[in-house]
């Protein structure tokens, strides 16, 4: 998946990556995707997205993180993804939920 980071995305609207195996979600620190409005990650083994306060996709609107592993979703308190609208989570180990009265997504 690393080698996603060199190519150049930058109009890209949709990323469909689910069912690959994906584990580290790192890479896409790097990557400007500004007009991506669709990211699904969903159904891969993911456990860790500490990395997602580096994101810079401004134009998110839909984050698709389902089917996978993660467990501490406390960065979500720091993000700042003021375009998102759909958030979806369900079935990983999530284990407090208390951290979502302190989200702060203006459209969510």
């Amino acid at each position: 998946m690393a080698y996603l980071s060199k190519f150049r995305f930058g109009r890209l609207q949709q990323l469909y990556l689910g069912k690959n195996n994906i584990s580290d979600i790192s890479m896409f620190a790097n990557m400007k995707l500004n007009e991506l409005q669709k990211l699904s990650l969903a159904n891969n083994t993911i456990v860790d997205i500490s990395c997602l306060e580096k994101f810079n996709f401004v134009g998110l609107k839909e984050l698709y993180l389902y089917n996978n592993y993660i467990s501490d979703i406390s960065v979500l308190s720091k993000v700042r993804f003021k375009n998102l609208e759909k958030l979806s989570l369900f079935s990983n180990e999530i284990k407090d939920i208390s951290v979502l009265d302190k989200v702060d997504f203006p459209k969510l």
